[in-house]
């Protein structure tokens, strides 16, 4: 199995909540593939980055800093994914 890299861009103020009963159907539905990337474009919460102000403005880093971060669904496909991530040379 090979992962590409998907790298998200859309923000948003606020992520949408999904209900209780959706997360159920999501957890026991199919596992394949396609009901994966089906369900990434439908879920706004899955395709988009939260951002807000914090409650009280950070420090500044001392230069700059590269991060990463990825779902790691579940425990699977670990090898793919450390490698991408391997790729990207991220400091967080």
């Amino acid at each position: 199995m090979a992962i590409s890299a998907c790298l998200i861009f859309d923000t948003c103020p606020a992520l949408s909540m999904v209900g209780a009963a959706r997360r159920h159907a999501i957890g026991t539905g199919p596992r394949e593939r396609t009901e994966h990337d089906r369900l990434v474009d439908e879920i706004a919460a899955l395709n988009r980055t939260e951002l807000s102000e914090p409650p009280e403005p950070a420090a500044p880093p001392d230069g700059s800093a590269r991060v990463a971060f990825w779902n790691v669904e579940r425990g699977r496909y670990l090898d793919e994914a450390a490698a991408l991530l391997a790729v990207v040379d991220a400091d967080v």
